[in-house]
């Protein structure tokens, strides 16, 4: 994993502060950070009316809730990898499979409801939930086929696309 450099960031974060308007029709009032440089975007804060803070240095019990978050998702990605003898290549689809998850989990921070619900007002449907690594049939095009040529291919699940069904 490489780190963002400080013009990747401010576009990562315009373009995650323009989401969440949309998505949500919600300003961000604050953004915590910790002390790294390339979350130096006064310029992008200001425009947005954004209040940074940052942690403070070698206080580490402002980083708890978020480093146990953190070690959690990795500990479970990891038991996913190996589960499936999957590449460490796949450690990203297998930590947004996770994420994914969690966050339809009821928490009892939130008595009783997911991050989801909290932020859609609609409980989730587990409906179209599939098991991470599992087989499936991917359909292949028409106007790639014949008509004795398999309708579908052999594939394995690794997460879900943001922007289909």
């Amino acid at each position: 994993m490489t780190l963002l450099n400080p013009t990747e960031t401010k576009i990562l974060l315009h373009n995650f502060i323009i989401l969440i308007k949309n998505e949500f029709n919600r300003n961000i009032k604050t953004i915590i950070t910790d002390n790294g440089k390339e979350f130096d975007c006064n310029e992008l804060y200001e425009k947005y009316g954004i209040l940074h803070q940052r942690t403070c240095f070698e206080i580490p019990q402002q980083n708890v809730v978020a480093g146990r978050k953190h070690q959690h998702i990795m500990n479970t990605t990891r038991s996913l990898l190996f589960q499936l003898g999957l590449s460490k290549i796949y450690w990203s689809y297998a930590a947004s499979h996770i994420i994914h998850l969690i966050n339809r989990l009821p928490l009892n921070v939130l008595k009783g409801k997911s991050p989801y619900e909290m932020l859609y007002y609609q409980p989730p449907t587990y409906i179209n939930h599939k098991t991470f690594g599992c087989l499936f049939f991917a359909s292949t095009l028409e106007n790639n086929r014949s008509k004795l040529e398999p309708r579908s291919r052999k594939s394995v699940f690794i997460g879900y696309k943001t922007d289909r069904k």
